[in-house]
């Protein structure tokens, strides 16, 4: 802030304040502290105002609207998270300006791909948003906008780890959507499309514990859809799905709480 007072004009100063201030209230927010959520939301609309500032002085600069974009994502996310009322609905408002601005950015960059993954973020917490919220179907329709812009940068790009794991997010959250909804039958493709590019990515890169997690949430999941533990198929899943966790375990690898759930849950529910 001192930079800035003896640089007013400097857009890097201003952006260093921002990044400041969004740090500030990610750290809040995830304290949980009395006071720490109201302390947080004022940082975080104190970042927006500098990057909204920043833009107007910049209103060519790429990288302005996208700190702008980014603000209104943090927005977006905290108030989803808190969970007050009205909090949902200014979320989805953060979260569609902030698509607006990727979206323009987009138009004014149309081979950028950092441009287009920003427009796919959007819309992908739009549709996390709705499906919390329990509408599936909406959240779906989002999921699906996601999907053929994340399969394009994985075409431009095929040996990128970051674009394959976005495509199989992306068909996962379709399946999610579309499962909530009671439409299984639609659901599964997507599902096993999604796991199979977490096989593909596993493959690659054995060590990596995260995208190895979420490799046997597909498999949990594609359990459940295809019948649960009395069918065969559905059992199947479940197997490969505690196969791999147990195998993990045992070579001592650091599992989140949710994969030590995953591996308890479907211990009980195989009878091992």
């Amino acid at each position: 802030e001192e930079l800035l007072r003896a640089n007013p004009q400097s857009g890097q100063a201003a952006r260093d304040v921002s990044v400041s201030l969004v740090n500030l209230g990610d750290f809040l927010g995830s304290r949980g502290q009395a006071g720490d959520a109201e302390e947080a939301l004022a940082y975080f609309q104190r970042s927006l105002s500098v990057s909204e500032d920043l833009l107007r002085a910049n209103p060519q600069s790429a990288q302005a609207a996208r700190d702008v974009s980014v603000s209104l994502d943090r927005m977006g996310d905290f108030l989803g998270s808190r969970g007050q009322a009205g909090d949902a609905e200014e979320a989805l408002a953060y979260f569609q300006r902030s698509l607006s601005v990727s979206e323009e950015l987009l138009r004014a960059n149309p081979q950028s791909g950092q441009a287009a993954r920003d427009v796919s973020v959007s819309l992908e917490k739009m549709g996390d948003l709705l499906f919390r919220l329990g509408q599936s179907l909406e959240a779906a329709e989002f999921f699906r906008q996601v999907l053929p812009i994340r399969e394009k940068l994985l075409a431009a790009n095929p040996s990128s780890a970051e674009a394959k794991r976005d495509v199989a997010i992306a068909r996962f959250n379709i399946g999610e959507g579309l499962s909530a909804a009671n439409r299984t039958a639609e659901s599964l493709p997507h599902y096993q499309q999604s796991a199979r590019l977490f096989e593909e990515l596993v493959q690659v890169n054995p060590n990596q514990v995260g995208t190895a997690i979420l490799l046997t949430e597909c498999y949990e999941t594609l359990g459940k859809v295809s019948g649960g533990v009395a069918a065969p198929a559905g059992r199947a899943w479940f197997e490969k799905a505690w196969s791999r966790l147990e195998a993990m375990r045992s070579d001592g690898w650091s599992l989140n709480q949710a994969a030590k759930e995953r591996h308890e849950r479907l211990r009980r529910l195989l009878g091992r």
